[in-house]
């Protein structure tokens, strides 16, 4: 499956103590999505280059619960990123994320399916990797 990524622009960066939110919109439907990245608090540092009103090919995780405010995603395949196994979905509007495969993952029914966003994670800017996709939320 070709790995999709989105076309954003950085409209704000909120920088905490030792993690950050991103504010970016994404150029193909114009959502705007608050992106949590924690590579300084992991000692990485790899997405400090970023800076506002720039454009970045963005690969997104997404973090999820599962409970009675669902909103439905099209499952559209597999991929693996790093070293992780993901399950590549989409919105409605067609922003597509990537979600840990992991024993948990509600099951996929007519190529749908519904869970509640409960975060958004940075995991690739333009072709830079994460060195790790959050292994210890999902193990």
């Amino acid at each position: 499956f070709e790995v999709i990524c989105l076309k954003c622009v950085v409209l704000k960066i909120e920088n905490f103590e030792v993690t950050r939110n991103i504010i970016v919109k994404n150029l193909e439907n114009q959502e705007v999505l608050t992106v949590f990245d924690d590579t300084d608090l992991t000692g990485d540092d790899e997405f400090n280059f970023i800076e506002i009103g720039k454009i970045y090919d963005l690969k997104i995780s997404l973090l999820w619960w599962q409970d009675e405010q669902l909103e439905e995603f099209n499952y559209l395949g597999k991929t693996k990123i790093g070293t992780r196994k993901m399950l590549i979905v989409s919105r409605k509007n067609g922003s597509v994320f990537y979600m840990p495969s992991n024993p948990d993952f509600p099951k996929v029914k007519s190529n749908k399916v519904k869970v509640r966003p409960a975060r958004y994670n940075l995991i690739q800017v333009n072709s830079k990797n994460r060195s790790y996709v959050y292994e210890s939320l999902i193990n």
